[in-house]
């Protein structure tokens, strides 16, 4: 996982520094770059001729587009390019010039060099050494403990469902591996949050999430149902999760126990907070490249917070 990481943090060098700045001068920004595919979307409304909503790009002056380098090359030129891109199922051919404007724009914004990288690749770097490091120190701990080493899985699953990883995944033509440990994620911490610690479900009756996630998990990686019921199921399930360690909290008498569910519990009501946050800021906050920004850095700390929360 470390090694996926550390090739990602290379890739968004090469993207920050290499790729992404000669598409800006284009007016275009790269919504995604891997092994098998460039999507790119207009920089704004002046961009004629590029679907609003993203396209593939195919070739550059009739030839087809190898990698991301391969289009940063080309685009390197000072003349105008012909750019064939593909969107909901047909291709056209766009004609693009190079913009001072759009180069002194993108290089001033929250899209410059450094802000982004940060941002995107390097902040997410720290998130995933801290969901391993909290997993070494907790296997380390408690390696006899059941919940503990679930929390553990958890932990790796987790920096293997991160974006960067995934992006690292991509690149080295993986796409299906995301998606399985963002699930196996999610069906895992439904299990270990509410038996934490010691591995009893208080309530007992909530013994049911034990047989409910591995079922939640095969509907996530099947697709078995529409997104809206699979996402509603998924929310009532953390809610019910999130709320039994309350519970339990309220029931234990002061001492070790009781200080260890407040500290998890406090850990995880912040990083769920936060990724709220960042989830409202991206859906219903004011677009602009600043909202994608600050959702990044609060998508980070959240995961940054979890297992500190944990393991206190």
């Amino acid at each position: 996982m470390l090694l996926l990481a550390l090739t990602c943090l290379w890739r968004g060098w090469v993207a920050s520094y290499r790729i992404e700045p000669a598409f800006a001068v284009r007016g275009l920004v790269v919504d995604a770059e891997d092994a098998a595919r460039i999507l790119v979307e207009p920089r704004d409304s002046s961009v004629a001729g590029v679907p609003e909503d993203g396209a593939r790009l195919i070739a550059i002056d009739g030839a087809l587009v190898l990698s991301g380098e391969d289009a940063a090359a080309r685009l390197a030129g000072e003349g105008p390019v012909g750019l064939t891109l593909e969107a909901a199922g047909k291709r056209m051919v766009v004609t693009l010039r190079k913009s001072a404007a759009l180069a002194t724009a993108a290089a001033a914004g929250p899209g410059a060099l450094l802000p982004q990288f940060l941002a995107l690749y390097a902040l997410q770097f720290v998130a995933i050494l801290g969901l391993l490091a909290g997993g070494l120190i907790l296997a380390e701990r408690r390696p006899e403990d059941l919940v503990s080493m679930l929390l553990v899985y958890a932990f790796a699953m987790g920096a293997a469902a991160l974006p960067v990883t995934a992006t690292a995944l991509a690149w080295l033509g993986s796409y299906d591996f995301h998606d399985l440990a963002t699930a196996a994620f999610f069906a895992l911490f439904l299990v270990a949050l509410p038996a934490s610690p010691g591995g009893r479900f208080v309530p007992r009756r909530g013994r049911w999430l034990a047989l409910w996630a591995p079922v939640l998990f095969v509907l996530i990686v099947a697709n078995a149902l529409p997104l809206p019921v699979i996402a509603s199921l998924s929310f009532v399930s953390a809610l019910i999760a999130g709320l039994m360690p309350v519970i339990r909290f309220r029931r234990t008498p002061p001492g070790i126990e009781r200080q260890q569910l407040k500290w998890a519990g406090l850990g995880f009501t912040l990083a769920c907070v936060v990724l709220l946050i960042r989830a409202v800021l991206v859906m219903v906050g004011p677009a602009g490249p600043w909202v994608l920004l600050g959702g990044m850095v609060l998508f980070n700390l959240g995961f940054l917070i979890l297992p500190a929360g944990v393991l206190v």
